[in-house]
């Protein structure tokens, strides 16, 4: 998923002043001991930044007799209950701010104007829900029921393939869909490695998806994998939960510098992924029902094939 960085405020007068009385308070009864503290190595031990840490000392040099054993306890209670809270506060205020930024750059789901979405019914199939979540949005949506070349291709901005294992590809079909992507269109691909070798008792490389995806960068495999887990900040958005009915999805591998994962299970197991091909886009779901189930999703993935 990607890394997260946030920027913090500034230290907070109120919150200092909070750990330095908390740490007076529980160290009044020991001012008969003068043991000399090293804060500095105590804050770095507890890993406290060195602001806080330099702020407390010059407080709590006026003050005598301080036992390191109580102060252990004094600092740890002050991170605990005061400063902890405000660095969590700032932490959560900009994964905010990052989730939202993420949101306004990713591709919207809801530009697809004008887009004419292909589904393949020769192979694989569709249904009402993945077609009307395009047509919501203002995407054009049409069927292909025959085998796959240049010019059945033509004109097609998108092309989904779900399932589409009923035939292999043949090296025709194999070469019109590699130039199809690599020439700058979008490809979306649901399917389902283990329940291909279990129900369909072949291998995974007879798989036709894993046939295309030799080509492209990315394979189905025999792995069931858990529940969704995981939702990349990329595709964060109202609808951060993946509805779940009744599927099993199974792993991905992704290959090339562009490749990345954008929804894992509750192991952290890949199940979706986009990828470059060429000029093309590729998004890629370890089950169909990820996208039948959230059209929001699928909405998202067309987009992002697009290049919008």
């Amino acid at each position: 998923m990607g890394v997260l960085m946030v920027e913090h405020d500034g230290p907070d007068d109120e919150d200092a002043g909070e750990v330095i009385g908390l740490a007076s308070a529980l160290m009044a009864e020991d001012r008969d001991r003068r043991e000399r503290v090293d804060l500095k190595q105590i804050g770095a031990e507890l890993g406290v930044p060195a602001e806080y840490v330099e702020r407390a000392e010059r407080a709590l040099r006026r003050k005598r007799a301080k036992r390191k054993l109580r102060f252990r306890i004094a600092l740890a209670a002050a991170l605990s209950f005061g400063l902890l809270g405000a660095l969590w506060w700032n932490y959560e205020r900009g994964k905010q701010t990052a989730r939202a930024n993420a949101v306004a750059s990713q591709p919207s789901p809801t530009k697809l104007r004008g887009l004419v979405v292909a589904f393949d019914l020769n192979r694989g199939s569709g249904s009402a829900r993945d077609a009307s979540a395009i047509q919501a949005r203002g995407g054009n949506v049409i069927t292909i029921d025959q085998a796959f070349s240049d010019r059945v291709l033509a004109g097609v901005d998108v092309l989904v393939l779900l399932e589409s294992r009923k035939s292999p590809f043949d090296e025709a079909e194999l070469n019109a869909l590699k130039s199809f992507v690599r020439d700058g269109k979008g490809l979306v691909v649901g399917d389902l490695g283990w329940s291909w070798v279990q129900y369909e008792h072949k291998s995974l490389e007879e798989l036709p998806a894993n046939q295309l995806g030799k080509a492209l960068g990315f394979a189905f495999t025999n792995e069931n994998i858990g529940p969704p887990g995981a939702l990349s900040d990329e595709i964060a958005s109202n609808q951060q939960t993946i509805v779940q009915d009744g599927w099993a999805a199974g792993g991905i591998v992704l290959t090339g510098d562009r490749a990345r994962i954008i929804l894992r299970d509750d192991r952290l197991r890949p199940m979706a992924g986009t990828l470059d091909a060429g000029r093309g886009r590729i998004a890629v779901f370890g089950h169909r029902g990820i996208l039948d189930d959230n059209p929001w999703l699928f909405a998202w993935s067309v987009a992002y094939a697009a290049n919008r």
